[in-house]
């Protein structure tokens, strides 16, 4: 009997490590991916001036925010494999961050997969993978469909990027 009490009470510790493992996960899967930005009402943004493209907005961390031209409004191309190279910047429904520089409307969109996905003059925004550092707009005009968010609310119009080959662009 003893054996079989010793079974049960590994068996719930597995159970409490693995549902803690999971819950973890899960708060991780708000994170945006390479350069941040938190999620939440907290979200930190900034303007940043990256070479040729110009003023644009950046995490806080001064990661380049991209939008797919594809999108606009509630029609959200970007999800799957798309979504894990082009990680969206999640916010709390309602989030209006204060941007200095920043001339656009804030809003939020509710993404397929649920989650709330902060947006600028309508347009869903995102990072990049291909960025591995602070200041680079690696995504740059990849697939004539990505292209960096001006402080102005515009997608920026420079050349493509050089550096951006092989990003996966198209949902």
């Amino acid at each position: 009997m003893n054996g079989k009490r010793m079974g049960r009470t590994q068996l719930a510790v597995v159970v409490v490590g693995v549902a803690g493992l999971l819950l973890s996960a899960c708060s991780k899967a708000t994170n945006t991916g390479s350069g941040g930005g938190g999620s939440g009402s907290g979200v930190q943004l900034q303007t940043k001036a990256i070479g040729s493209v110009g003023t644009v907005l950046a995490t806080a961390k001064g990661f380049t925010l991209y939008h797919n031209t594809e999108e606009s409004g509630s029609n959200i191309a970007c999800t799957g494999t798309c979504a894990s190279t082009w990680p969206p910047l999640l916010a709390a429904a309602g989030t209006t961050p204060q941007v200095s520089g920043a001339s656009g409307t804030w809003g939020t969109i509710k993404r397929p997969d649920g989650q709330t996905q902060l947006t600028y003059n309508n347009q869903p925004l995102y990072t990049y993978s291909g960025d591995t550092a602070a200041g680079q707009a690696n995504g740059q005009g990849l697939g004539g469909i990505w292209f960096a968010e001006t402080a102005s609310g515009t997608v920026a119009s420079s050349s493509p990027s050089s550096a951006g080959g092989g990003g996966y662009y198209h949902p």
